[in-house]
């Protein structure tokens, strides 16, 4: 398809700019509370929610939210990754991912989103450091942002409210140095 819009190319997902027809899919992912248990979110969500947070993404130079679309034939949008709290001068942010398909958990494209969104932001933001945070009951996120070259750097104890009682949540961070060194194993 020749006016498919690419931001960035991964082996096995491309990540593109978030659009507004995106967002009757995100609305469904934000209302499964299975999709949802690992996040901050806990209430019913509308349409008119979702357009205002897209709204607010317009424009911004600190918030970055893309689509994850896997390659090939038959792509389809499988969920969003973003860049948060983007701190230029500081040269740091968060990133977070929602893989909101769940026939595609555990097949790699989460992996390939993230290392090809933390080149990016290393190489064209020049960022030196990225942070991410990840429930304790959530061990399979811990493991690919492990694998994409995070580090636990902290918890905080009994933080969220997740199916009836508090766990922690581990903050993780990865530099780009560290980073380097995983992607060049990553990309050959």
């Amino acid at each position: 398809m020749a006016d498919k819009i690419v931001f960035i190319d991964g082996n096995l997902v491309i990540l593109r700019p978030l659009q507004r027809e995106d967002l009757p899919t995100v609305l469904r992912w934000m209302n499964d509370l299975e999709i949802t248990r690992f996040l901050n979110a806990y209430r019913p969500l509308m349409i008119e929610d979702e357009e205002k947070w897209y709204e607010g993404l317009i424009g911004s130079t600190t918030n970055m939210v893309f689509a994850i679309e896997t390659k090939g034939e038959d792509s389809k949008f499988i969920g969003t990754m973003g860049m948060h709290g983007i701190n230029h001068r500081c040269q740091h942010a968060g990133t977070g991912a929602l893989i909101g398909d769940s026939s595609c958990h555990g097949r790699g494209y989460g992996t390939d989103a993230k290392m090809h969104l933390l080149r990016w932001a290393f190489d064209t933001l020049n960022l030196r450091k990225v942070t991410s945070f990840v429930l304790a009951n959530n061990p399979r996120s811990k493991r690919y942002l492990e694998k994409t070259g995070y580090c636990e750097v902290g918890v905080r104890r009994a933080h969220h409210f997740v199916d009836g009682e508090f766990v922690d949540e581990y903050i993780m961070e990865v530099f780009r140095d560290d980073f380097m060194k995983v992607w060049d194993t990553y990309n050959k």
